[in-house]
């Protein structure tokens, strides 16, 4: 819609100056229009007697209906601006699983909107975060994450090449139904109109997937992927996917000689690291890793046998568990889902060859 620009600042000093004068509507509009003729303007007595008051009131001809007009504000005043500061302020310092105020739930002393309450977090510069989910540490986890990660540094330290020649590996499980957070899933219908009939997804307690085996080394080389298949009897999930025959088997046949391939057709110089799983600390394959790295093994179990101590609850120190799995599933439960496990293997493969790149690793 077209609107009428306002007076300029000439203008309204002309209307002033006529009118001081005592000159009548009808000859200062003429006067205006003479003077100003590509204006397209005609003044009203009314709009001329306004701007003498505004400038008896005010003592200036300048536009001041900045910050004057409008619809005052109501929900976001500044008393009710500094509530909802103090609410937030006092609620920061509360253990996480204590529940918070929401844009859904709060605790102010006046009723606020959803959508106020969202405008003035936003206003005041306050940002929403998620509770994360961390191992709780021992209080016997503490110097022994120390312990370890002093012996990382001391080994780097002492040779600059040791960190790319270690070995760190890890299981994660990959699953058909995916991950899926249904606050970022949403789907709008008539208002009173109940929910969407289809609008559901259905879940079962243990769904088709894979386990996962990836292993790599922090110069940026990767293992080929291993999967390891459930094992269903009349529709029912009854074991696990590796146990420690089955990780035995794998070291023996394709960690090791991929190890050897990659670096002269020997060991020398690598170290292996694996977290403290059962199946990692059977005696069988614990025997088979010393006799393989000698003293350079890091991991659970290995330090009775010249070893250094991997220790638990330390998912934040593995580079697999710290990031790469993350990044991996991200891209693998991205829609369209995988509707076999034909297709989740071959999504897994792709993503480990073509987005877990040397620059992430390194």
């Amino acid at each position: 819609m077209f609107r009428t620009p306002q007076y300029t600042f000439e203008q309204r000093i002309f209307l002033m100056n006529h009118s001081a004068r005592g000159d009548s509507s009808r000859a200062i509009n003429y006067d205006f229009k003479r003077t100003f003729p590509f204006s397209g303007r005609s003044p009203k007595k009314l709009t001329i007697r306004r701007q003498k008051k505004k400038f008896d009131k005010e003592g200036i001809v300048l536009n001041l209906n900045k910050g004057r007009s409008g619809r005052k504000p109501t929900a976001l005043t500044e008393d009710k601006l500094q509530m909802l500061k103090d609410l937030v302020e006092s609620e920061m310092d509360l253990p996480a699983r204590v529940s918070r105020s929401s844009s859904r739930k709060h605790s102010l002393p006046v009723p606020m909107s959803k959508s106020s309450f969202n405008r003035g977090i936003k206003k005041l510069g306050f940002h929403p975060y998620k509770l994360i989910y961390k191992n709780k540490l021992k209080p016997c986890d503490f110097p022994r994450r120390m312990a370890m990660c002093s012996y990382v540094l001391t080994k780097n330290g002492e040779d600059q090449t040791w960190l790319n020649n270690l070995w760190t590996s890890d299981e994660a499980n990959f699953n058909l139904n995916g991950i899926v957070n249904s606050k970022n899933v949403l789907c709008y219908a008539p208002k009173f109109g109940g929910r969407p009939r289809d609008f559901s997804v259905e879940t079962i307690k243990h769904p088709d997937g894979v386990m996962v085996f990836a292993c790599l080394r922090l110069d940026g080389k990767k293992m080929p992927l291993k999967f390891f298949y459930p094992r269903w009897v009349n529709g029912e999930r009854v074991s696990g996917s590796l146990d420690g025959e089955g990780y035995y088997k794998l070291l023996r046949y394709h960690c090791l000689p991929h190890i050897r391939a990659v670096n002269n057709g020997c060991l020398d110089g690598q170290t292996w690291q694996q977290d403290g799983a059962s199946p990692h600390r059977t005696t069988r394959v614990m025997n088979y890793l010393q006799a393989s790295f000698g003293t350079n093994l890091l991991a659970l179990g290995s330090e009775t046998r010249g070893g250094r101590e991997w220790c638990p609850n330390s998912p934040d120190l593995a580079p697999l568990d710290f990031c790469i799995w993350g990044v991996m599933k991200s891209h693998v439960f991205q829609h369209p889902m995988s509707q076999t496990r034909d297709e989740l293997v071959a999504t897994v493969i792709s993503v480990w060859e073509i987005s877990i790149t040397d620059y992430l690793i390194e």
